[in-house]
């Protein structure tokens, strides 16, 4: 059985989901809260490199001519999971939902840290 996304899971759905603004590690960077405090124009924009830095998932990514890390046959690589896993800046499986769904055309964006630290149980 496969149960609803929108029945377990806080689920931002966003109208008219502005291709620039997808993060391409499963963020969404049109309601990220770094956006406005730091002038970031996103990683599509800034093509990896970000307000803090270079980042090595959006380098990979664009360097493979992708829009995000959904489209690419070796999801979830290496780079992408220790982005995943980072400590203060890491989710519960949420970016991977997200670049899942993007993937299959689906505009749904799912916030970071909705899910519960367990993982995306009883959600397919």
């Amino acid at each position: 059985m496969r149960i609803d996304i929108d029945d377990v899971m806080p689920v931002e759905r966003v109208n008219r989901m502005d291709k620039q603004q997808i993060g391409m590690c499963g963020a969404y960077c049109g309601i990220c809260e770094w956006k406005e405090k730091t002038n970031c124009l996103g990683c599509q924009a800034c093509k990896g490199d970000m307000f803090y830095g270079e980042c090595g998932v959006a380098k990979c990514c664009h360097g493979k001519g992708l829009l995000h890390c959904g489209l690419c046959s070796d999801l979830p690589c290496a780079e992408l999971q220790q982005a995943f896993d980072h400590p203060e800046h890491g989710d519960h499986g949420e970016r991977l939902a997200n670049l899942k769904n993007w993937a299959k055309g689906d505009d749904t964006v799912i916030k970071l840290r909705t899910f519960p630290k367990e993982g995306q149980a009883g959600v397919s």
